[in-house]
C-alpha cells in the first residue's frame, strides 16, 4: 500500500512539472492531483463499490458518490502534501527517476489488468436477469412474423 502512494506521488510529479510548462503553475497545481487519486481509488475501492452494487440495498448512484467521495479524499491528499511530494522528487539521480519510471510502468499496468479482471468478476456475478436482457426466442419469433406478415 505505501508503495501504490509513493508510486501515485511520483506519478503527481510529473504531471505538475508537464502541466506547469504547458499552463503554469496556478492550473498545474489544480489538474495535476486528479489521476493519482483516480488511480488509487480504483485500485482500492472498485471491486468493493461493485460488489456492494450487486449485493446491498443501496441504490446505484449512493455507490458511485462514496466511491467519488474516495476519489477527492485521495485527490485533495496530493495537494496538500504538494510541497514534500516536490521536495521529494527534485534532487532525484538519473537512476533513481529511471527506477520510478519502472514502478509507474508497472502500476498502470497492474492497474488496467485489475479493471479487466473487476470486469470479468462483475460479469459472472452479476444477476441472472441482467445477463439475459436479449430477447427470448418467443419474442424474437413474434417480432420476425409481425415483420413478414402483410399488413396493409
Amino acid at each position: 500500500m505505501k508503495l501504490l502512494f509513493e508510486v501515485c506521488e511520483y506519478l503527481y510529479y510529473i504531471i505538475f512539472l508537464w502541466q506547469k510548462k504547458l499552463n503554469g503553475e496556478g492550473w498545474a497545481r489544480f489538474s495535476s492531483f486528479y489521476l493519482p487519486g483516480i488511480i488509487i481509488s480504483l485500485n482500492l475501492m472498485l471491486l468493493p463499490a461493485l460488489l456492494l452494487e450487486l449485493y446491498s440495498q443501496l441504490e446505484q448512484e449512493l455507490i458511485y458518490v462514496i466511491l467519488g467521495i474516495f476519489i477527492l479524499y485521495f485527490s485533495i491528499r496530493f495537494e496538500l502534501n504538494h510541497d514534500m511530494i516536490m521536495n521529494k522528487f527534485q534532487n532525484e539521480t538519473k537512476e533513481n527517476i529511471k527506477l520510478w519510471k519502472k514502478k509507474l510502468f508497472y502500476l498502470i499496468a497492474f492497474s488496467i489488468v485489475w479493471l479487466i479482471v473487476i470486469f470479468f468478476i462483475y460479469q459472472i456475478l452479476r444477476p441472472d436477469e441482467v445477463q439475459n436482457s436479449y430477447p427470448s426466442e418467443e419474442v424474437l419469433n413474434q417480432l420476425r412474423n409481425i415483420r413478414f406478415s402483410n399488413i396493409k
